[in-house]
């Protein structure tokens, strides 16, 4: 691994490791968004094969979580990269926050950035709602009705390709 994916890797890891423990989330790797059927689909590569999965949402698990890196990667001095990174979670509240007596999408937002701010990930936008997963066409409005959630961290990092 080189570059942003060693970034993306650490802090996968570090979502896996302290966000949600003890439920069945999953802290996914970088997605890449690719058009099926007149439709955007986030997919990650299986590991040892040149094959892709689909992350959609699945209501069997607790929660997940994604990366997409947008496009256009600017280049600083030459060797400096900046990219933006989004970082999509699609959540089950009461799963994961059995003991909030009400929406706990704050409780979310705050555990997450505990984790992001450690890291090099410098946060600009939090999108919320169905407004989060615009990207792709399979949401639907019941995706992000209690007890489900939504949520987009849209980030930005510098970083130098040969990083690892």
């Amino acid at each position: 691994m080189v570059g942003i994916d060693v970034l993306i890797e650490a802090q996968r890891l570090i979502f896996e490791d302290n966000l949600f423990v003890g439920s069945t989330y999953v802290s996914y790797h970088r997605a890449f968004v690719n058009e099926k059927t007149g439709v955007n689909i986030p997919e990650i590569h299986v590991s040892d094969s040149n094959e892709y999965t689909e992350v959609l949402l699945n209501d069997k698990i607790d929660g997940h979580s994604f990366f997409v890196v947008r496009p256009n990667i600017s280049v600083l001095d030459g060797a400096l990269l900046t990219a933006n990174v989004d970082i999509y979670f699609a959540l089950n509240l009461d799963k994961l926050y059995p003991s909030a007596t009400q929406r706990a999408v704050e409780y979310a937002h705050r555990d997450i950035l505990a984790l992001l701010t450690r890291t090099r990930f410098m946060l600009k936008e939090i999108v919320t709602g169905l407004q989060a997963f615009d990207d792709f066409g399979f949401i639907d409005l019941k995706d992000n009705m209690e007890p489900f959630y939504l949520v987009k961290f849209e980030t930005e990092i510098e970083y130098q390709y040969n990083e690892c």
